[in-house]
Parts: structure tokens; sequence; C-alpha cells
């Protein structure tokens, strides 16, 4: 998944951020939020997570690309 966050290769995170965006209380609400496993809470949580970022405002979104993925009927994943 890929989240707003800190730079940490180990964790997964923040490899899009070019910039090196870091703020430890927006990984803290990242870290909270990958815990929930209850899915409209967890929604919620990175709802907001998108708002405390926004108002930093780390980068400026141009677009967002789109991912495909495809599978023959036997292949494993």
């Amino acid at each position: 998944m890929r989240v707003i966050g800190t730079y940490d290769p180990k964790m997964g995170r923040g490899s899009a951020i070019f910039g090196r965006y870091s703020n430890p209380a927006l990984d803290a609400l990242t870290d909270k939020a990958m815990a929930t496993l209850d899915d409209p809470s967890r929604e919620a949580q990175l709802r907001h997570e998108v708002g405390v970022s926004m108002a930093d405002l780390p980068f400026i979104p141009m677009y967002q690309l789109i991912n495909f993925w495809a599978a023959r009927k036997g292949d494993h994943l």
C-alpha cells in the first residue's frame, strides 16, 4: 500500500516521496491505521492522515497512476 511517510526501505514506506518528506507524527498515524483491522475505522484514520499530510503540502499531486493487474486462471500470485 502506498502511503505518505518518512522514507524507510525496511518498512516499505516513503519510496514515492522523492523530496524525502518526513513527519514523525504522521508516521505514527500511519502505523496506527495499518494495525487497525476494522475496515471502516482504518479508512477513517487514513482519510484523516491524508488531511494532515495535505496541510503540510509535502508534494503537489499532478496525476495518479492507475495500475492494472491480470492473471490467468490457475496462476498463483
